[in-house]
């Protein structure tokens, strides 16, 4: 019997540039899912939206403030036991003045090379839902 732990609920901000370019970060050495490229966010709080959720994420792992918008699609993903809720969440950055905490480098990729990147495998799902939302923008 396999027995999963109660699904937690995380955004990832899906950041566009100018140019409609995706901001990637890298988790550095000791995090979880070291090495991997994500769209940053995080774990929804009690009482938190995805929107304020993906603006204190911002603030705390890349001290950007942001504005989280429009929810762009979600999925269910299981890593091992765990199983989440990933939340693609629109969002504007305010700054670009990263500092950054949880993540060794960040990165603006042409949506048509997002996938060439060791992308962290919920994001991958995540992103295949969403890609026509990002390519008609």
């Amino acid at each position: 019997m396999i027995l999963y732990s109660l699904m937690k609920e995380v955004a990832a901000a899906i950041i566009l540039d100018d140019e409609k370019r995706i901001l990637l970060a890298r988790r550095k050495t000791g995090e979880v899912l070291a090495g991997y490229w994500e769209f940053p966010g995080g774990k929804i709080e009690d009482g938190e939206t995805p929107q304020q959720c993906i603006e204190r994420e911002l603030f705390e792992e890349l001290n950007v403030k942001s504005v989280g918008k429009k929810i762009l699609g979600e999925i269910i993903y299981h890593y091992n036991r765990n199983k989440i809720k990933l939340i693609g969440v629109l969002t504007d950055l305010i700054d670009k003045n990263f500092l950054l905490t949880v993540h060794d480098k960040i990165l603006w990729v042409s949506s048509t090379k997002v996938l060439n990147y060791n992308l962290a495998p919920a994001d991958v799902v995540l992103f295949q839902k969403i890609r026509r939302y990002i390519k008609n923008v």
